[in-house]
């Protein structure tokens, strides 16, 4: 369950994301992106307004899912100095693919994956691909200078993999 919940991670905030994801039509009028007969922040809008309170309790899945790594990815090192089997058993799956210590790596892409999905919140598509760049030149800098994966190889294929997605970002 843990590994589909970090696969599905951008996923999920991007779904729980959709009330905010508005656009501006030539009437000057903004409407929900994936629903263009909701309007945008306007008080006359009860439809938006609900949609806004429950994409905000929704959020709190993937903000909890996050903070509760984060409090895990501290626990890690006493866990393992206390060789607690169980912990690894239940939470390996957010470590074993770093080398040991790079076991906050999962951070990374965790707060990687959380600010792709909350680009497309982001009016401008200018604004998002530049975003989007951000994001990706960090992520790729950061595999590069620490190479956190467990397998060698895995670094330069994520570096390989990564070079390419800004590649084709950038004909956008």
């Amino acid at each position: 369950v843990g590994t589909l919940g970090l696969i599905f991670f951008t996923s999920i905030t991007v779904l729980m994301l959709q009330p905010f994801q508005c656009t501006l039509h030539p009437n000057g009028k903004w409407t929900v992106s994936a629903y263009e007969d909701v309007i945008c922040w306007s008080t006359a809008s009860e439809e938006h307004t609900a949609m806004i309170i429950l994409g905000v309790l929704a959020l709190s899945m993937p903000l909890s899912s996050y903070a509760i790594v984060v409090m895990l990815v501290r626990r890690y090192p006493h866990a393992m100095r206390r060789s607690d089997t169980e912990f690894l058993k239940s939470f390996g799956f957010l470590f074993f693919r770093f080398r040991p210590q790079m076991h906050w790596y999962i951070l990374v892409i965790m707060t990687r994956s959380l600010f792709i999905g909350f680009v497309p919140v982001v009016p401008r598509a200018s604004a998002q691909i530049y975003l989007l760049q951000v994001a990706l030149i960090t992520s790729f800098a950061m595999v590069i200078h620490y190479k956190p994966w467990r397998v060698p190889s895995l670094n330069w294929l994520d570096v390989f993999f990564g070079a390419i997605m800004l590649v084709f970002l950038n004909i956008a």
